[in-house]
């Protein structure tokens, strides 16, 4: 029930970015973070929801991202994004409508990890985004998770960001009342360590959008 709360976070963020843009159009680079709850790093339990424009280049793991896209398509002449969604959905993976696509990562973070990719950022996103919260929260159980949004640069750039959609990512954080933590020496210094099942989320997913 806090998704709508987010979307207010999100129209008011980007509006923002937007002006801040237009007073100093090197700041560019726009990036919006909701942390659900203490298990997910919210300080105070409110909706946590960050909005940050940076200059220069944009954080360190987009940036790494967008540069692997690009040597993506020098190499093998297609988009990886889209060949990204292929591969997702040819395993029952991935989905989509109105343009907007859904995969339960194959690769993720942590459990349950979800990525959205949409060509921009309209009312259908949003109200996708609430679908897949609204099937985690209710089927899946999830309470506490991390959700980032990132779009194009607000403004023009030397670098090229062709292809590159308005990407959102949300990885499940446990539960609230755990006092594990979710994240340990494997995590920092090996490789994720993720006990969910992407094909099952996958599965809860078509449910909802069967209805």
């Amino acid at each position: 029930e806090g998704c709508p709360k987010a979307d207010s976070h999100n129209q008011y963020g980007l509006a923002w970015a937007r002006k801040a843009n237009s007073h100093d159009p090197e700041a560019k680079y726009f990036l919006f973070v909701w942390n659900c709850l203490w298990r997910a790093g919210a300080s105070i339990n409110h909706g946590h929801a960050q909005v940050t424009l940076t200059s220069g280049r944009h954080y360190a793991r987009i940036e790494r991202l967008r540069q692997a896209a690009l040597a993506y398509r020098e190499q093998h002449g297609t988009s990886y994004f889209e060949d990204l969604y292929r591969v997702h959905a040819s395993l029952g993976c991935a989905g989509g409508r109105e343009g907007i696509r859904v995969l339960a990562y194959l690769a993720p973070f942590k459990d349950n990890e979800l990525i959205i990719m949409a060509p921009e950022l309209d009312l259908s996103l949003k109200e996708r985004i609430y679908d897949v919260l609204a099937c985690l929260r209710d089927k899946m159980g999830v309470l506490a998770f991390n959700l980032s949004m990132v779009t194009a640069p607000l403004s023009a750039t030397t670098e090229s960001w062709e292809g590159f959609p308005v990407l959102v990512r949300i990885v499940d954080r446990g539960e609230p009342g755990s006092r594990a933590c979710d994240v340990g020496s494997m995590e920092i210094y090996g490789a994720s360590v993720v006990a969910s099942d992407p094909f099952e989320l996958a599965r809860k997913l078509d449910e909802v959008e069967r209805g």
